[in-house]
């Protein structure tokens, strides 16, 4: 028996998980069957999935016509970013691919137009099964103390934040890797602003787009910019003349013998260049491995690993957090006690599993800004 299509994996999950869930969610109960699954491949196949998805036409449905093919079966709520229902016409509208006057392929609601379409469609399942238990991140195994903390800890980041604002911060939908670059270089013990400023004028300077049209969805490789082609725009300059005339920013990794962060951003996208990671799509085969890792930490200023924590972040992972002076500083005062910087990760991963039926729009990821916001609001950084 031939095996199924990806798309046909997601169909059977999102039936599992009970007609919703998350890209989380489809994803873990995929590998958990089918470990042999390419994440980045789910990613995508969701997102052609998805009716009202507006790049689906990147992948699937790419001429005019209505969303009524087997593989039309998902839906995104107005309100879900990274959350994903079971397709049903009645209750969402009849949706499909119209070309406008531009001559681009555009995903619209097609029964609201003028002339409304009556057709019948294929019926969706109407009984959908509930799912037997819950699809769950497994964490290692913590100190007996540990489960004090955690229950201290949720109990503050409840009272402190506003976990139910979902949040999708413009960081986390750069255009190109060279932003991730330069934006996780550049952040260390600095004012974000000033991060903010160098990766706008990078982007002027060489007229680029900063951020994509859909945080959830990785552009084209033929939309990205390159990391050899950014490493070729800082040799071609020097680091300290790219520094100054397209960055307007001369701020070195340490006040004491630390390089050029400019200098620091190349060396950064030559490790990435020697693994022959070049897009977004390239990223996983390096996360985690212990020979990028240590490349990268081996620059001056980036011992601590922070920077590729972060770059990770930028990059797409949402289990991760940024374990800065500002997280830090932010458990120190809730906890009453310095945490390292896997203590952290390790406690906040913890949490928001633990908040995860509360806020399902939570992640890691976003637990991490929500705390940095916070302490920004606090005057702490």
């Amino acid at each position: 028996m031939a095996d199924i299509t990806v798309w046909e994996r997601i169909k059977e999950a999102i039936q599992i998980l009970g007609g919703r869930g998350t890209y989380l969610e489809i994803t873990e109960h995929i590998l958990s069957k089918w470990p042999g699954t390419d994440p980045n491949t789910i990613r995508s196949e969701i997102i052609a999935c998805t009716v009202n998805h507006h790049t689906r036409i990147h992948y699937k449905a790419k001429e005019p016509g209505i969303a009524n093919r087997p593989y039309d079966f998902l839906y995104q709520p107005k309100r879900g970013i990274g959350f994903v229902e079971w397709y049903e016409p009645g209750k969402h509208g009849i949706w499909g691919n119209k070309r406008g006057e531009d001559g681009k392929l555009h995903v619209v609601r097609l029964d609201e137009e003028q002339g409304a379409l009556t057709l019948t469609l294929e019926p969706f399942p109407q009984k959908i099964p509930s799912p037997p238990r819950a699809i769950r991140r497994e964490i290692p195994p913590c100190p007996a103390f540990h489960g004090d903390r955690l229950v201290r800890l949720l109990e503050s980041l409840r009272s402190t934040l506003n976990l139910s604002e979902p949040l999708n911060p413009e960081e986390y939908a750069y255009q190109s890797l060279p932003l991730c670059i330069l934006d996780a270089v550049f952040s260390i013990n600095a004012k974000y602003e000033s991060t903010r400023n160098v990766v706008e004028r990078y982007c002027r300077h060489y007229s680029l787009r900063r951020v994509r049209e859909d945080p959830l969805c990785l552009p084209p490789v033929e939309e990205q910019e390159p990391v050899s082609a950014f490493v070729e725009k800082i040799i071609q300059l020097g680091p300290e003349k790219f520094a100054g005339t397209v960055l307007a920013n001369r701020q070195r990794t340490s006040t004491r013998s630390g390089i050029m962060k400019s200098e620091a951003a190349l060396r950064f996208a030559q490790v990435l260049k020697l693994h022959k990671v070049e897009y977004f799509q390239d990223v996983e085969k390096i996360q985690g491995k212990e020979s990028f890792e240590n490349a990268v930490m081996a620059i001056q200023g980036q011992g601590t690993g922070i920077t590729v924590r972060y770059f990770y972040m930028l990059a797409g992972s949402n289990d991760l957090v940024k374990p800065d002076r500002m997280i830090l500083g932010f458990l120190r005062d809730q906890l009453g006690e310095n945490l390292s910087k896997d203590e952290a990760q390790r406690v906040l991963s913890e949490a928001c599993n633990a908040l995860e039926s509360e806020y399902p729009h939570l992640t890691t990821k976003t637990l991490d800004h929500h705390i940095w916001r916070y302490q920004r609001q606090q005057g702490k950084g």
